[in-house]
């Protein structure tokens, strides 16, 4: 199954009050180790409203033994009671919905854990390349992979 995702893209903000290493490391903290070397990362800076400094911190992984080991990550780690919150919002947004998003707590996730927030996030999104054959919908395929209830 892990071959039909195509990309695991992963944004996250860091603003004029926080320290970028320590958002950084926050973003590292949700990726096995083993394939850092693998990740793309990129930064871009743009000014905020106010004139205030604020860096996008990307990564992407596309190469398929990352993604297995993060897919692997991500459904020993997340707890029950998140995969069910993101169930229920798959299933409110439509089964058909072929990429999953996550939004972690960026703090949390500083501190190596993997908790949902809606607040000032850590965005994941992994995205599939096709249907994938023998499932009816995506959401059986995230399902089977442990990242949902």
């Amino acid at each position: 199954m892990e071959k039909a995702i195509a990309s695991i893209e992963i944004v996250t903000f860091s603003h004029a009050t926080e320290n970028t290493e320590r958002v950084l490391k926050a973003l590292r903290n949700i990726l096995p180790e083993t394939i850092l070397e693998e990740v793309e990362f990129g930064e871009e800076e743009l000014t905020g409203y106010y004139g205030n400094p604020i860096k996008i911190l990307r990564a992407r992984v596309t190469e398929k033994e990352a993604i297995n080991q993060i897919v692997a990550l991500f459904a020993s780690n997340l707890s029950s009671s998140d995969k069910l919150s993101l169930g229920q919002e798959m299933r409110l947004k439509g089964e058909r919905d072929r990429d999953l998003f996550i939004r972690l707590d960026k703090q949390a996730a500083y501190l190596g854990k993997m908790q949902l927030s809606s607040r000032d996030p850590i965005k994941i999104r992994f995205r599939f390349k096709l249907h994938p054959k023998g499932y009816k919908n995506f959401f059986e395929v995230y399902q089977e992979m442990g990242l949902i209830a």
